[in-house]
This record gives C-alpha cells, sequence and structure tokens, in this order.
C-alpha cells in the first residue's frame, strides 16, 4: 500500500470515528480507532518526496477531524463523571437512610 492510500485510509477511518462519537457509539469508535492506530504505525515514517504538499493536505484533514472526535470524547467524559457523581450521592443518601 502506498503512502497515500494508507492516509487516505486513515483520513477515512477518522471520519468514521466522527460519525460514531457523534452518534455515540463508544465500542464501534474504539474497534476503528484500534484500525486507525494500526494503519498509522504503517505509514509513518512517510517517503515523503514530491507529494509533500498532497499529504499536508490529508493530514490536515485528518488533524481536524481528530479535534472534533476528541471534543466529543471529552463532552461524553464530563457527562459520565457528571452522572457517577450523582449516582454515588444517591448511593451515599440510600445507605445513610438504611442504616437508620
Amino acid at each position: 500500500m502506498t503512502d497515500k492510500v494508507i492516509l487516505l485510509r486513515i483520513l477515512k477511518l477518522t471520519e468514521q470515528m466522527l460519525s460514531a462519537a457523534e452518534r455515540e457509539e463508544w465500542v464501534e469508535l474504539a474497534q476503528l480507532n484500534d484500525t486507525r492506530l494500526q494503519d498509522i504505525e504503517r505509514a509513518f515514517p512517510l517517503t515523503i518526496g514530491e507529494n509533500s504538499q498532497q499529504y499536508q493536505i490529508v493530514i490536515a484533514k485528518i488533524i481536524e477531524k481528530n479535534q472534533s472526535v476528541e471534543a466529543l470524547c471529552k463532552q461524553e467524559h464530563q457527562s459520565i463523571k457528571l452522572e457517577l457523581s450523582h449516582f454515588n450521592k444517591s448511593k451515599k443518601v440510600a445507605s445513610a437512610y438504611s442504616e437508620n
């Protein structure tokens, strides 16, 4: 597989990850990320040569999409953290009432 093909595949996987994150399909996102990481390991170091500008464009798109994925993951993390906090408070209240 050429560097260009691998980079385009990484871009496609990143777009699929963004779609999964938007749908809150976290298991799918993790599976896509595992596949993408394997491709990233295969792609680098790149054989740049005369294709450097094309590669820069694709890599910039990958970074942009990845930042969107990260933002959605951070939002979900905060949401889960808040939910867990509420759960723990409810658990403490229930425990306090059951002791009496």
